[in-house]
């Protein structure tokens, strides 16, 4: 019958002292601006200016210690065993897995940005005719990958 397809899939899992922890994703962000005159005597025709704009992404993975199994799709495939491509093939998958004392452990992605400013005169006798100006782009990143004490299974058809 045509459009009729079959899958077999036997995802048996045994995990004996199995553990998965994930996390210790930190991010901070920190300033610090002085902008124009802080102290003495300062005269000042002009402006001062600060720009600042931070971002700092922390990601940690997935932590498994078991099975991640997938199927997509049945047939209808040009590679489908019956050579027809009309979706009459089928497909199995055994996933069976055993896993004693077994450890998965993702984390400690941390991730920072600091940014100390001084813009402008900043003490004793100054005196200024004229513009100051500073800009800061901070971007920090970081990720962990997964980790996995147990399958990952995919098929896609």
């Amino acid at each position: 019958m045509p459009g009729l397809a079959m899958a077999a899939i036997n995802a048996s899992n045994s995990c004996h002292d199995c553990g998965s922890t994930s996390g210790d994703a930190t991010t901070a962000n920190s300033n610090a601006a002085v902008v124009g005159q802080s102290g003495g005597i300062n005269l000042q025709d002009g402006d001062n200016s600060a720009h600042s704009t931070q971002d700092a992404t922390a990601l940690t993975g997935d932590a498994n210690s078991g099975q991640v199994v997938g199927q997509v799709g049945g047939s209808g495939d040009p590679s489908d065993p019956s050579g027809t491509g009309t979706g009459t093939g089928g497909s199995t998958i055994n996933a069976s897995n055993t896993c004693q004392d077994c450890e998965s452990t993702s984390g400690d992605a941390t991730s920072s940005n600091s940014n100390a400013t001084v813009v402008g005169q900043s003490g004793g006798i100054n005196v200024q005719d004229g513009n100051n100006s500073a800009h800061s782009d901070q971007t920090s990143n970081s990720q962990s990958g997964d980790a996995n004490s147990g399958q990952v299974v995919g098929q896609s058809h």
